[in-house]
């Protein structure tokens, strides 16, 4: 979440939003290699806490990893998007989380794997 939220990778997301239908390319580069690695690895923590037995029966890993993505990072990109972010410290964006966790049927944190 740091990283999606920094000035830096909010400026180069500022860009490829602009840029992508004069240079399509880039997009679904930007796409694959940041976009993509996210997921997969999002989709890999929940397959793992499935096979633990900590998460809900999950049918379809693909759909809840991006349900999950899109209420964790949906309002705070966005926000950041148009210049708000310093609205939101670490406390909150965990709390922001959490939530999104639980919104999509985890009761245990997947962001920390100290959680019982």
């Amino acid at each position: 979440m740091t990283f999606t939220l920094n000035p830096r990778q909010i400026r180069m997301t500022r860009l490829l939003i602009s840029e992508a239908e004069h240079v399509p390319e880039l997009a679904d580069n930007f796409h694959d290699r940041v976009m993509a690695k996210c997921q997969t690895y999002v989709a890999a923590a929940i397959e793992r806490i499935a096979e633990e037995g900590t998460a809900p029966e999950i049918d379809d890993v693909r759909s809840r990893t991006m349900a999950l993505l899109g209420a964790a990072l949906g309002e705070l990109h966005l926000f950041a998007l148009f210049g708000k972010s310093e609205q939101f410290d670490n406390k909150q964006i965990a709390a922001h989380v959490d939530a999104s966790l639980r919104v999509c049927g985890f009761s245990r944190d997947l962001h920390n794997d100290s959680a019982p």
